[in-house]
């Protein structure tokens, strides 16, 4: 918040671009570079009004109504106003709702079962019950065995999503295929991309398996990247679906080694990762950023917000001046 005062008073919501006076010789208007600064330059004025905290307020009322709103009979929330409840959606929101929870932010003053969460919470309950019982009745019919590998995306998810409230109890109609799908994510883990790995751990973690949580993050350490200059990465797979989104991925990976105390030091060089990421890239879209900010808030290791702690040292390749 002081930044953007200062950047007020001072004209600092012009973007570096447009600020520097060595490059105003070469007629910034007609460079190939002069829409990515007004870019920048309109970027950091929306992000100033982000700091009007009455607006905030109002905004963060305005958009819990409008979920209230599009939340179904069933519990289950659209993709779209007046569309069908959809599985994914839904615990994309409860997720959501769960970093806020962990950030201390409550979307709701308590979680019970007719709260917006508690609601959206019996709804994927009810999903993972039904995913169950036509697996049950496959194998009756001989179509499907019940050992091999099920273990889909959208469950991992849900063991995810679903993690973030534990003091919601599993109800006996749960209870067997909760402990199915848990046990096909101790059996199946390692065979799973890094994300889905990541959510496997956390869930894990949460549900008190911490034998498994610990195998995921042994194996995770050990398939690390790290570089001076980049801090410690992993090698991510680019793809469109939601589970092969870098900065998604990453921020996953940051928010499960948090879990431990000692990897204080890997935290950080993930975090230099991050940074590095946003000095170079555009975080596209607003699902990749929220992720990028709950990781860097809510993870351990060195302090870099607080006032009066030292800022954080970013070590720049030899030969490369820092910008």
């Amino acid at each position: 918040q002081e930044v953007f005062a200062k950047w007020r008073e001072q004209g600092g919501l012009k973007s570096n671009l447009v600020q520097n006076e060595a490059l105003k010789s070469a007629l910034i208007e007609e460079t190939p570079w002069v829409m990515d600064a007004l870019s920048e330059e309109e970027q950091r004025r929306n992000i100033a009004m982000l700091f009007d905290l009455d607006r905030l307020a109002q905004e963060q009322q305005d958009a819990l109504s409008s979920l209230r709103e599009m939340q179904l009979g069933s519990g289950g929330f659209p993709w779209f106003a007046g569309g069908p409840d959809n599985w994914y959606i839904t615990q994309y929101l409860v997720a959501g709702m769960g970093h806020l929870r962990a950030l201390g932010i409550s979307p709701e003053k308590a979680l019970t079962e007719s709260s917006m969460a508690g609601r959206a919470i019996q709804y994927l309950d009810t999903r993972l019950i039904d995913a169950y019982d036509r697996m049950l009745a496959a194998e009756k019919e001989g179509t499907l065995k019940m050992e091999e590998d099920h273990l889909s995306s959208l469950i991992i998810h849900y063991l995810y999503a679903r993690s973030f409230y534990t003091e919601i109890s599993i109800t006996k109609e749960l209870q067997p295929a909760f402990d199915y799908f848990q046990g096909q994510a101790e059996q199946y883990w390692s065979q799973r991309s890094i994300y889905e790995q990541g959510m496997i751990g956390l869930a894990s973690l949460r549900v008190n398996k911490a034998k498994l949580a610990e195998r995921v993050r042994a194996s995770l350490k050990e398939r690390a990247l790290r570089t001076d200059d980049r801090g410690t990465y992993w090698r991510y797979s680019q793809g469109y679906r939601w589970m092969e989104r870098p900065l998604e991925i990453h921020a996953l990976l940051m928010e499960f080694f948090s879990s431990w105390e000692e990897d204080g030091a890997l935290i950080d060089e993930m975090k230099l990762w991050l940074l590095r990421h946003k000095q170079t890239n555009s975080w596209e879209t607003t699902k990749a950023t929220a992720n990028a900010i709950y990781a860097l808030l809510k993870t351990n290791g060195a302090t870099w917000i607080d006032e009066g702690t030292p800022q954080a040292s970013i070590v720049f390749p030899k030969g490369k001046k820092k910008d």
